[in-house]
């Protein structure tokens, strides 16, 4: 399936200007045309205007665990979910 090597880091450079937080719920293996294989993530990211003083941050998995996938399997996945704590009096 044709898809970004990294859209993390594709975001990440249209928004330089933010704090940038992924987590990871699966791994697991993706192949390309020429039959190479390169490990890949899936999960949630989460980007916040550097003006937001972020002062906290947490996560839990609200589905399943993390799983490193030795194929992708079309079941069930595991999901993530992340907050932040922001301190408006800094701002």
């Amino acid at each position: 399936m044709p898809q970004r090597a990294n859209l993390f880091d594709d975001v990440r450079a249209v928004l330089p200007r933010h704090q940038a937080m992924f987590l990871a719920s699966a791994a697991g293996p993706e192949h390309d045309a020429s039959a190479g294989t390169h490990q890949q993530e899936f999960g949630i990211a989460m980007f916040v205007d550097e003006s937001v003083p972020v002062v906290a941050n947490s996560s839990i998995f609200v589905h399943g665990a993390f799983v490193d996938h030795v194929e992708w399997s079309t079941r069930e996945r595991s999901r993530v979910a992340q907050s932040i704590r922001c301190d408006n009096r800094m701002r």
